[in-house]
């Protein structure tokens, strides 16, 4: 076969070289942009990992703060002390040390360092010894026994004091038909020393990277806690173009590009918002850190190519000069499309392994290569830190020395199942074994790195300090453990105290019921029988004693029923209100007979409740009414009913003599009255009995009133059966 002669002009070579520089210059492109989406993403992801773990924290530390403030606004003895010390306007020494004995064991105890006690109407009575008036969150305390859960106590400054972050929470006291709220506790504790490291620490390697938490104030945005200022000095207006916290507040959660930070930067970020906060959580890192790996690798890519270009030029120019026969020039050009993939490929790798050395060399958590038999092939400063060991050190150490022997044999079976395949990783607490034979806990997360052909070739092991946190989660245990003794102790005092009622009820019942009669009975026969033997004054005295017995069988009376009020099982079921009323005011025909009474009810609704315990409430609350108005001429009573969102309010309305509305606070009391007895006869138990049977149906009750003007006395009952039910229990 001839093979022609080569042309006198490089036409071809030319063509060939010009078409091989135009395919490196687009693979150098596509290499580039392959390099570029790459880091793009690891930062991505690396930022939203970040941000994701802040906000965990976060959510994790308002977690426990709100079970520390609900623990302890639920230790009863201090509502008792609170409470008694409340009721004594203050002059109760006793309680008030008890008090602040248990303030100090809280701050010692648990880290806050500001402690105080907000009475039912949001005023602060009681703080912590040594720290400033927390006075100016009382509306945060009156919220929170409003709403009977707790309220977060956002970051704030006062004058001269560290920034700090609080929860103030309803403090309950134990009564016999339930909780009671008296008062709120705040607890706060210094964010500089509890929340602020959780944020400013960056666990990858970066020069740039930060964590903003930030929140909007009026037509800015205040930024909490960042690296490059002291916290919360930092406001930014928040029409700011590309503002990155200002996109979150907007809706714009998740990777934000071609964004600016508080300092105008040009930053790539994650933004979203912490749960349950005002505030904004940001993870971002400059954009010139981020490209900063890209024009190394730019520089690479170019000198690669011009390489190849160079390689490509001079094969073209060599095979041209020698004139060579086309099998030999198919031969160069498969040699040389051999020679740019492996020159490609080499460049690839070496910026692959170079990220992959730096992020091992630097990470903020150990890493290990070990292999299938256990040795160490690699191990980063961080684990030799963690372990003591110097890094030349670690890795002539067997795995099975580090490892707490009793758990030896379920790592061993951990990671047998990672190599049967049964699990792709496995992550769990244990205790390793220092150089100095002390042990440290960290978290060790472990997963198998396979071939292309599924060989098994290392295990990559993942450790991370977690000694601080386990030290923490111990003290707060052993903290919970003593609160709940504590409760427990008192439950059981409570009972006690119970029983001992039950007693006393019983005793009344039959002891002093017999006295009580002989004397009216003895009393009644003197008086029947020596009556001529007595002067006026002497009938009089004898009818002084009749009275008193009689009274005081009535107060009996009226004790026991309070008392049985309390024990008394609800049987619930739907009541015609109308009937009732009806028929409880049928029953009070001798109480009003011979006097002008006008009785007006309205259509009432019927609701589900207890017939024997409503039949009570009407019966005082009718009875009050008719006492009360007994000096009208007529006397006005009306009977009537409206909803209230989820309450039924019934009400009782009298023109009888009313009361100052400034001790209407008492008026529910047990023994509280506000009218002598020789004005208007009664033991001062009736509403005491009200309002024990209106709460165990889980309602409310309420009155005003005005001196010679009248009276309204009001209960709630709920709407639905199951909030009566919640009432009864």
């Amino acid at each position: 076969m001839t093979v022609p002669e080569p042309e006198t002009r490089p036409t071809l070579p030319l063509t060939v070289f010009l078409v091989t520089a135009a395919l490196l210059l687009l693979v150098a492109l596509a290499v580039f942009h392959g390099l570029r989406a790459e880091r793009q993403a690891s930062v991505e992801a690396a930022l939203q990992a970040v941000a994701e773990l802040k906000i965990g924290q976060l959510h994790t530390w308002l977690g426990e703060r709100t079970v520390d403030v609900a623990l302890f606004g639920s230790d009863s003895q201090l509502a008792s002390d609170f409470d008694r010390w409340l009721s004594q306007h203050g002059q109760d020494d006793a309680a008030l040390a008890e008090i602040q004995a248990r303030l100090a064991a809280m701050k010692r105890n648990v880290g806050y360092d500001t402690i105080a006690l907000f009475d039912a109407a949001g005023n602060e009575r009681i703080r912590s010894e040594g720290i400033a008036s927390q006075a100016e969150f009382g509306p945060q305390a009156s919220a929170a026994m409003r709403q009977d859960q707790p309220q977060l106590v956002d970051f704030h400054r006062q004058p001269g004091q560290p920034i700090r972050i609080g929860m103030v929470g309803p403090i309950k006291r134990i009564a016999a038909q339930g909780t009671e709220i008296v008062g709120a506790v705040y607890l706060g504790a210094p964010a500089q020393r509890q929340v602020f490291p959780l944020l400013l620490h960056w666990p990858l390697p970066s020069q740039t990277g930060e964590t903003v938490l930030a929140r909007p104030e009026g037509e800015s945005i205040l930024n909490i806690v960042t690296r490059k200022a002291p916290p919360m000095t930092i406001r930014v207006p928040i029409e700011q173009p590309g503002l990155l916290s200002a996109r979150a507040l907007l809706g714009e959660s998740g990777i934000q590009r071609g964004s600016r930070d508080y300092a105008g930067d040009p930053v790539l970020g994650y933004a979203a918002r912490v749960p349950g906060t005002p505030w904004v959580l940001v993870a971002k890192q400059d954009t010139r850190e981020v490209d900063a790996p890209l024009r190394q690798w730019a520089l690479w890519v170019v000198l690669v190519t011009l390489l190849l270009l160079g390689g490509t030029g001079g094969v073209n120019w060599f095979w041209w000069r020698a004139k060579s026969s086309h099998w030999r020039t198919r031969i160069l050009q498969q040699e040389l499309d051999q020679a740019l993939a492996t020159q490609q490929a080499t460049a690839a790798l070496f910026a692959s392994e170079e990220v992959n050395r730096v992020t091992f060399e630097q990470a903020a958590i150990g890493i290990a290569h070990v292999g299938v038999d256990g040795r160490w092939l690699r191990v980063n400063h961080k684990l030799c830190e963690i372990l003591g060991y110097p890094i030349a050190e670690l890795p002539r150490i067997a795995l099975q020395d580090i490892e707490h022997p009793d758990d030896l044999e379920s790592d061993t079976a951990a990671m047998h199942k990672l190599l049967a395949g049964e699990r792709p990783v496995d992550s769990v607490e244990r205790r390793y074994v220092r150089k100095d034979r002390s042990l440290v806990w960290i978290n060790r997360t472990i997963s198998l790195v396979r071939g292309t052909d599924g060989e098994a070739l290392h295990f990559i092991f993942l450790v991370e300090d977690i000694a601080v946190r386990k030290q923490l989660e111990a003290e707060r245990s052993a903290y919970r453990i003593r609160l709940e003794a504590d409760v427990a102790c008192r439950t059981q005092e409570l009972e006690t105290a119970n029983a001992d009622l039950e007693s006393f009820s019983y005793s009344v019942s039959h002891d002093l019921r017999a006295p009580l009669r002989a004397i009216d009975g003895f009393s009644a026969i003197l008086r029947e029988d020596y009556a001529p033997q007595l002067d006026a004054e002497g009938l009089r005295l004898f009818g002084v004693v009749s009275d008193n017995a009689r009274k005081m069988a009535q107060l009996i009376d009226d004790i026991l029923a309070l008392s049985r009020a309390g024990r008394m099982d609800l049987e619930l079921a739907q009541l015609d209100m109308n009937g009732l009323v009806d028929a409880v005011w049928a029953g009070l025909a001798q109480q009003r007979a011979g006097r002008p009474v006008e009785f007006h009810r309205a259509d009432l609704p019927s609701v589900c409740a207890d017939r024997r315990a409503l039949e009570q409430i009407w019966q005082n609350l009718l009875d009050n009414a008719l006492k009360f108005s007994c000096h009208r001429d007529p006397a006005r009573i009306e009977v009537s009913a409206e909803r209230q969102n989820d309450l039924i309010w019934f009400e009782v309305k009298d023109n009888g003599a009313g009361f100052n509305a400034d001790y209407r606070g008492k008026l529910f009391g047990l023994f509280q009255r506000l009218h002598g007895m020789d004005e208007f006869a009664g033991t001062g138990v009736g509403l005491a009995i009200v309002k024990r049977f209106v709460q165990k149906h889980g309602g409310q009750v309420a009155a005003e009133g005005a001196v010679n003007v009248g009276a309204r006395f009001r209960f709630g009952l709920p709407v639905r059966p199951d909030q009566a039910l919640s009432g009864k229990e």
